[in-house]
């Protein structure tokens, strides 16, 4: 792992906002080993943060800032439609709740 990614690393798990997204666009720089890491693609990861933070989720269970590493996710209450594709990313995801919502069908890949 080169100390250039190390450092993309450092800006996704400070949680901050500002960093997280300064650190998604420097990761387009570095995609293959981003997805060797994550096992996704960053704007994969980008589209999820961006979903989360846009509809002010509790994310809980998320260590050192890594959205990824979520267990759990509480999307309940939001009158959402859909969820998003990459919501497949989450690999460590044991808990999705997302009762009261108008959600009518899942993407076929999560079925």
């Amino acid at each position: 792992m080169t100390k250039e990614f190390e450092n993309l690393l450092n800006l996704l798990k400070s949680g901050i906002s500002e960093n997280v997204m300064l650190g998604l666009q420097v990761a387009q720089n570095y995609e293959s080993e981003f997805e060797a890491y994550f096992g996704c693609f960053s704007e994969q990861y980008e589209e999820l943060y961006s979903f989360l933070k846009k509809n002010g989720f509790k994310v809980e269970g998320i260590v050192e800032g890594l959205l990824t590493d979520l267990v759990e996710l509480d999307m309940s209450r939001n009158n959402l439609t859909e969820i998003p594709k990459s919501i497949g990313i989450l690999k460590k995801l044991e808990v999705l709740d997302i009762y009261k919502n108008k959600i009518k069908e899942l993407p076929l890949e999560y079925v």
